[in-house]
């Protein structure tokens, strides 16, 4: 029987999978670090060189921390955040064009004080022409065990993938670029929000929120994807899958 939904403190197998007991965070994972500075790759282990595996729908049963900001510099962290994790891209082109930063616009820096949350400590006047910039976090997406972090847009009024990054991170990576703070005494990853206040988490096994939990997974699963096989020359613009994400329209 699906758990009753729970709501947000404030206010992204073809099977239901079956009720998995939620991850917790040790208390102090969600203490961010006092020194504001680059730090080495989160793990030595870790195959850089390899592309990161996701898990596929059946495996994953995590519930998906979505979000909406206007503010440039959350993109601007995220790419940060990619650059330790994804060595063998070259992001020159995604930072060369953040969501909602005109050519006019001066370029936003992150912070070098001590700050607790970025968007908690930045500034950004939302202006006419700004566009939603999407979140989604998902814990332990990746088959190394670190989690998915990322952003998106839809053009308008197509409804077709704008700009889009999804990188593999570690809380500590997180935590360096003020992107996770605890919002209450709990441990859970709904203890937690990320990149922004007040998004909420979608579950796979509440019944009503299923469907919108599948699409968010597939936003990073199958259409980040194909941008990810895109960049790295993997696949081209002729393949079956780049021509149907040319093709696809979303809702979310």
């Amino acid at each position: 029987m699906p758990r009753v939904k729970r709501q947000h403190s404030q206010s992204v197998a073809d099977e239901t999978p079956a009720k998995k007991s939620r991850t917790q965070l040790h208390p102090a994972s969600c203490t961010p670090p006092k020194a504001f500075k680059p730090a080495d790759p989160p793990d030595t282990k870790i195959d850089y060189s390899k592309a990161p595996k996701g898990l596929p729908v059946a495996s994953f049963s995590y519930p998906i921390y979505k979000g909406v900001t206007y503010n440039p510099v959350i993109p601007l962290a995220i790419i940060r955040v990619a650059e330790k994790n994804l060595p063998s891209i070259n992001f020159i082109s995604a930072l060369n064009h953040l969501p909602n930063l005109a050519p006019t616009d001066p370029y936003p820096e992150l912070p070098t004080d001590d700050v607790d949350f970025l968007e908690d400590d930045t500034h950004h006047t939302r202006q006419l022409m700004d566009q939603p910039i999407r979140i989604l976090f998902l814990p332990h997406y990746y088959n190394d065990g670190r989690h998915a972090i990322g952003f998106y847009t839809r053009k308008v009024p197509s409804r077709r993938l704008g700009s889009v990054l999804f990188t593999p991170c570690t809380d500590e990576c997180l935590l360096e670029y003020r992107l996770l703070q605890r919002v209450s005494e709990g441990e859970e990853w709904e203890d937690c929000d990320f990149c922004v206040s007040g998004g909420s988490w979608v579950h796979n096994d509440v019944v009503e929120e299923y469907a919108e939990w599948k699409k968010l997974f597939m936003v990073v699963a199958k259409e980040w994807d194909i941008v990810f096989r895109l960049t790295t020359r993997e696949i081209d613009e002729d393949h079956p899958k780049a021509i149907w994400r040319a093709a696809v329209r979303n809702t979310d």
